[in-house]
């Protein structure tokens, strides 16, 4: 694929993307595909700069490229890796709209197509230097437009991937419980769990809900897809993470609380209790 054609699919899947999509950042001080764009534009418009400078040059250079430009050209385009810009140049606006982009996209895709049949016949020897690179001709910096993005390629995939629907974690619990106060008053007893709402109790800054059921049901799951063998076996929705896990199994059973044996697998360790509805849960604690 030539780069006039890498740099059309760049337009194309514009097209694709909302305003929204292209100014969302996943964190601050991240890019959004906007960004990444606009950063695009921007350095292929400095690079055309210096293709149109080599070509109304005067004056040969003899000097030529450094180490790592030479290595560039040699491999024919960037490492796949990310390269750290310096601050001036790391914080690209987002855009204003999707036309400032297109338009943009498409200036350079004119600007490329133009100076194609004509850079070649540039005196390689007028050059501009690259901070980096070193001395580039015409032909040089023409071609790094290409490599800069193809180079992209990848963060444009990881940006992609950023802006499709995910879960990222579970936020809250729900118990199905007979008494809504008793049941509330019983973990907060035996776990020290702090009453955030009515109805709802604090495990860190998780919220487990305490929700009074119309059809006396459980929140246990009959499954025959946990242990191989056992065709109904009880399974409890949710599984707790603990720490000093044998105290806090002791401290159940002194209180009465019906619990199942406590577990060593070697590297975490776990049991299984039930509440006053006979709602069955899981707990566990790795193993340093």
């Amino acid at each position: 694929m030539s780069f006039l054609e890498i740099i059309e699919a760049y337009k194309n899947d514009l097209q694709n993307y909302t305003l929204e999509q292209l100014q969302y950042k996943s964190e601050e001080g991240k890019w959004s595909v906007g960004t990444m764009y606009n950063h695009l534009i921007d350095v292929a418009l400095e690079y055309l700069q210096h293709v149109e400078t080599c070509a109304a040059a005067s004056v040969e250079q003899s000097l030529g490229k450094t180490d790592a430009g030479e290595q560039l050209y040699e491999l024919g385009g960037f490492p796949p890796i990310k390269i750290k810009l310096p601050d001036a140049l790391d914080t690209p606006s987002n855009p204003g709209s999707k036309e400032q982009l297109a338009d943009g996209i498409v200036h350079i895709m004119q600007k490329v197509a133009e100076w194609a049949g004509k850079v070649d016949a540039i005196n390689p020897n007028y050059k501009v230097k690259h901070d980096g690179f070193g001395w580039l001709n015409a032909r040089e910096w023409y071609e790094l437009i290409g490599m800069h993005f193809r180079h992209h390629l990848r963060q444009k995939a990881e940006l992609d991937q950023k802006l499709k629907p995910r879960l990222t974690h579970v936020d809250s619990i729900y118990l199905a419980v007979s008494n809504r106060e008793k049941s509330m008053e019983w973990f907060k007893k035996h776990f020290g769990l702090i009453q955030d709402d009515t109805n709802r109790l604090k495990i860190g800054k998780d919220e487990v809900f305490f929700l009074e059921t119309l059809d006396g049901s459980s929140t246990n799951i009959r499954t025959k897809d946990w242990i191989m063998g056992e065709d109904h076996f009880l399974m409890p929705a949710f599984c707790f993470r603990a720490e000093n896990i044998r105290i806090l199994y002791h401290d159940l059973n002194s209180n009465g609380v019906h619990t199942e044996e406590l577990q060593d697998h070697g590297w975490f360790l776990e049991f299984d209790f039930y509440d006053i509805d006979n709602n069955k849960f899981k707990v566990w604690e790795p193993i340093n």
